[in-house]
């Protein structure tokens, strides 16, 4: 199961401009949440051994973060192949932080092997706590 979200993961992301065309901000935030992703996936499973999830949610959000400090400082500023921009730095930290969450939920639902149930009445309950209509 790991194994096939990460490799989907890694195929959509690297796959987005070849398939149709996309702005540069959109292209960073998928850049952010596949970097992030992929980061806390790998950290989680190879290094912690699925025991620190929320520990590797963080270096998944500090790889997506330092990887758009990077691009922008050194391949846009110093090497001048691009535009240097905040914007573009908030959009990569942004699907960073999407990214991570999003794992983090993951690892949370694995871990607790969410379930829903219905009652009588049509509403949904997630681990019997919360209930939605």
């Amino acid at each position: 199961m790991k194994t096939k979200l990460l490799i989907s993961i890694l195929l959509i992301t690297s796959t987005l401009s070849a398939q149709y065309r996309m702005d540069d901000k959109a292209k960073h935030n998928w850049a952010g949440t596949g970097i992030s992703v992929s980061t806390a996936l790998f950290v989680n499973h190879f290094l912690f051994k699925d025991k620190r999830p929320f520990t590797s949610s963080c270096i998944g959000f500090g790889m997506g973060v330092l990887a758009g400090a990077l691009k922008e400082t050194v391949w846009d500023k110093k090497m001048d192949r691009g535009v240097c921009s905040r914007q573009d730095f908030y959009d990569t930290v942004w699907g960073s932080l999407v990214g991570s969450l999003c794992v983090r939920v993951y690892f949370d639902c694995r871990k607790r092997k969410t379930s829903l149930n219905y009652d009588n009445q049509d509403r949904i309950y997630i681990n019997s706590h919360i209930a939605f209509r």
